[in-house]
């Protein structure tokens, strides 16, 4: 769970040092922070989340294949959905709570739309990568072996 925050919070952190460089196309801050942030998590979940499971090169491809479609499809559908004026009673409440910030209403939205997704997205992806992408090891530890011949 710390890793995939961590994550997110690079690609949110990218994608606020991105967006103003790349007001007029921000799909290239949006995919500049979210390559940042696919290899930043392959590395990351690899030596840490799940370091005792088989990291192969057939892992890689398919954590970064699965991330394409991440980035490409559910993610844009998320980011819909998450728009939609039923949610504006929760960006209202939300403004609300941090106007002694001095934030703007659009921040606080665009905000909670990353928020929300990113709450979606790291619950989907820990299910795709613990059953899909990173597999677990197929060779028996050497202790369970030698407990199965004493017995």
């Amino acid at each position: 769970m710390a890793v995939g925050v961590f994550v997110t919070l690079v690609n949110y952190v990218m994608y606020l040092i991105l967006a103003p460089i790349f007001v007029e196309n921000a799909w290239f801050a949006v995919a500049g922070s979210g390559f940042v942030a696919v290899i930043t998590g392959l590395v990351l979940h690899s030596h840490l989340t799940w370091r005792n499971r088989d990291n192969t090169k057939s892992t890689a491809v398919k954590f970064l294949i699965y991330n394409l479609i991440l980035i490409t499809t559910l993610q844009p559908m998320l980011e819909w959905f998450f728009k939609q004026s039923f949610w504006n009673w929760l960006y209202d409440f939300a403004f609300w709570l941090t106007a002694w910030v001095g934030w703007s209403a659009d921040f606080v939205r665009r905000t909670g739309v990353f928020g929300l997704m990113a709450c979606v997205t790291m619950i989907v992806n820990f299910l795709v990568y613990d059953r899909i992408v990173f597999v677990k090891l197929t060779t028996k530890p050497e202790s369970a072996t030698k407990n199965k011949k004493r017995d």
